[in-house]
């Protein structure tokens, strides 16, 4: 079983990691879109994204301490 929630916790955070880079440097289509359809600053695309990065690193962190993976998995974006 562990291997497939390992399995799972890296898959998740390779898609958050997708998702977040290009908010984080704002770069690309979605912060563009993001900014002018949404109508959000550009400080809080940046923030969105910090956040994605961030739950990437608390998944593959999560697979070594139990609790910070659950709660990383709580706020990753679907995939």
């Amino acid at each position: 079983m562990y291997i497939a929630a390992a399995s799972l916790s890296a898959l998740l955070a390779l898609v958050s990691l997708a998702a977040g880079v290009p908010k984080t440097v704002l770069k690309g289509d979605v912060p563009a879109q993001l900014q002018s359809h949404m109508g959000l600053s550009p400080a809080l695309v940046r923030f969105i994204g910090v956040a994605e990065v961030a739950a990437a690193g608390g998944l593959v962190a999560g697979l070594f301490w139990r609790p910070l993976g659950v709660a990383a998995a709580l706020v990753s974006p679907p995939p």
